[in-house]
């Protein structure tokens, strides 16, 4: 991580956006380790509504809430962040999981 400064010393624009491309930096390789997972996921799911599994897209939304009320950040921009990221997450379950299930028939 390049943060050098808090955004409060940061002198000029340039060394926000420093600081704001070397964030942007990392939460690309951490979604890409995510994705990673999830994708794996499909391992251990024998069905498309396992994939899907809303109590799970729950759960994981209500945690990802509370983590934000915690830091301070603002709950709602959080949840639709993760609806789009489990949303993604899904599809590329699904697009592996039909694939597979393809080969074998």
């Amino acid at each position: 991580m390049v943060n050098k400064y808090s955004p409060e010393e940061c002198e000029t624009l340039d060394e926000l956006r420093v600081q704001i491309d070397a964030i942007d930096e990392e939460i690309i390789s951490l979604l890409t380790s995510r994705f990673g997972y999830t994708c794996s996921a499909h391992r251990f799911k024998t069905n498309e509504y396992e994939i899907r599994d809303p109590e799970r897209v729950e759960r994981v939304l209500e945690k990802v809430k509370c983590n934000a009320i915690k830091i301070g950040f603002d709950q709602n921009v959080t949840q639709k962040v993760y609806e789009i990221v489990i949303q993604y997450c899904i599809e590329e379950q699904l697009k592996i999981f039909n694939s597979i299930k393809t080969k074998k028939y």
